[in-house]
């Protein structure tokens, strides 16, 4: 149900330049990440890394291997994502010495081997952070365009492309007769295509206009953000604001479905009014039932017994939502949109089986057993 090159090249140990700290002020966090295998430590160390480090290329300040990397517009900042981590850590469970192939991700992985222990991992992380961003300054963008012509530049591509927001990595000592270390990182988006621009001549952005990549986005300090999906929810609210207790039409939200609910208590507490509305919603299975095979049939549509505002909320392949409550004259009014749209007949309601059996290439949330879009 659903709710982002092995490089063997030398090491170079590097801590952040001083003008690194000036231009990008460090994200220390709390990421709640169930991971035992990483401390949260170790995950600003290389989330503060990768945005420092895209925040010099927007800028025109990351040196190139001659002069300067052209600056960039539409450079996004990164933000960790706990179930990539999850994935990157699978990924490396036998410490291994070459990449996994990811449909919707991209990965950059190095590999060490050591007669003794890998007493500080940072430094290792460092060292492989340094490695990977390093591919620039040691071979050279020379496409004026910025396109991907170069292999050796892999793994740089990944870390700069300015379309990824989501970040995940992990690493994992193997001990033996020689100790060895891996170290991945998972990304949303995929930086190496050949020939694809890896990012877009500009100027760094100063406000969320400048940031048009994705849409409702904002500027922090030079590096894009990216907004919430809030379509669906202008789209909800433009129907709860008409305060009329009926259905948008199709052309009024096109590919989305819609539930709406009323309360004749005017004012009323708009958090209740949407926590009652989704009860109500909700409850409709275990007032009515849909049966065991799941499937949304035009007898069980057609039944008194309204099953249809619970079947578009358990849509498994709707992952768009959005929602607004609004005081009319006389009532409350709830609108609650999703995308895309559910409730097809004698279709599957949800494919049953073990949670997150299904997500195929996308990742999992296992706290809550859901499909997560990247």
């Amino acid at each position: 149900m659903i709710a982002s090159v092995n490089l063997f090249t030398g090491a170079i140990l590097l801590a952040l330049t001083a003008c690194s700290a000036a231009i990008y002020r460090e994200k220390r966090a709390t990421y709640y990440c169930s991971n035992n295998g990483m401390t949260d430590a170790i995950r600003d160390q290389i989330l503060n890394y990768h945005n420092a480090a895209r925040l010099r290329v927007a800028r025109g300040v990351e040196p190139n291997n001659v002069g300067y990397l052209n600056p960039a517009k539409n450079m996004y900042r990164l933000d960790w994502d706990c179930d990539m981590e999850r994935q990157a850590q699978a990924a490396i469970a036998s410490c291994p010495s070459t990449l996994e192939t990811w449909s919707n991700m991209a990965q950059n992985l190095q590999w060490y081997t050591s007669s003794g222990s890998f007493s500080d991992p940072a430094t290792q992380i460092n060292s492989a952070l340094n490695t990977w961003w390093g591919a620039a300054r040691q071979y050279g963008v020379t496409d004026s365009k910025n396109r991907y012509r170069n292999s050796n530049l892999y793994s740089f591509a990944n870390m700069v492309f300015p379309e990824t927001t989501k970040i995940g990595c992990a690493y994992r000592i193997c001990p033996g007769a020689t100790n060895t270390m891996t170290i991945t990182c998972l990304y949303n988006g995929i930086g190496y295509f050949t020939n694809q621009v890896m990012w877009e001549t500009g100027s760094a952005c100063v406000t969320g206009a400048d940031c048009t990549t994705y849409p409702y986005s904002g500027c922090s300090g030079g590096l894009c953000i990216k907004g919430p999906d809030v379509q669906v929810e202008a789209s909800a609210i433009r129907n709860a604001n008409k305060c009329v207790y009926a259905h948008s039409t199709d052309a009024e939200r096109p590919n989305l479905g819609e539930n709406i609910w009323f309360t004749t208590a005017q004012n009323f507490d708009k958090v209740k009014a949407a926590t009652q509305a989704s009860q109500y919603w909700w409850d409709e299975l275990e007032e009515y039932g849909i049966g065991p095979s799941n499937n949304l049939t035009l007898a069980i549509w057609n039944r008194p017994n309204d099953v249809g505002h619970y079947t578009q909320m358990a849509w498994d392949t709707s992952y768009r939502l959005g929602c607004a409550v609004t005081s009319c004259s006389g009532f409350t009014y709830v609108v609650c949109q999703y995308g895309p749209g559910g409730n097809y007949f004698n279709n599957l309601i949800y494919t049953i089986g073990n949670p997150c059996t299904g997500c195929g290439s996308y990742t999992c949330s296992t706290t809550e057993g859901l499909c997560n879009v990247v």
